[in-house]
């Protein structure tokens, strides 16, 4: 899970100290946690596949193909569930991004580019403007 997190969101192997890396995910997480989208689309996906999965009998599945059915049912709830995932992922990496700058890290909040030596005042990646 780790090596997992790590490479979806690579911001966290920029924090030196393990407390600021903890406190920094956490606050990226309670930021997206917080976003009505988010709980409508778990809703969705956890209603909608109790839904299908309760009513197989009245939809006309044979009693040998329930257990098929539902095993598809649950890959689809799964894919569902990384592709809400990464819809938010962009979230967590600014937030990530803005802590790493407060602590002093040169990084460019909206793109994630390595700013040591850059003197412009501007992301060579993105052209924003980066506040020294």
């Amino acid at each position: 899970m780790k090596l997992l997190r790590n490479w979806l969101f690579p911001e966290l192997l920029l924090f030196h100290e393990k407390d600021d890396r903890k406190r920094a995910w956490r606050n990226a997480e309670y930021a997206v946690l917080k976003k009505p989208a988010l709980w409508v689309g778990v809703l969705t996906i956890v209603v909608g596949g109790a839904y299908l999965t309760f009513s197989l009998p009245s939809l006309g599945v044979p009693i040998g193909h329930r257990g098929k059915v539902r095993g598809v049912i649950m890959a689809v709830e799964i894919l569902a569930g990384y592709t809400l995932v990464w819809s938010f992922r962009r979230s967590i990496r600014r937030n990530l991004r803005m802590d790493l700058a407060q602590l002093g890290v040169p990084i460019c909040v909206a793109c994630g580019y390595n700013l040591t030596g850059n003197v412009s005042g501007v992301c060579p990646e993105c052209a924003t403007k980066v506040e020294r």
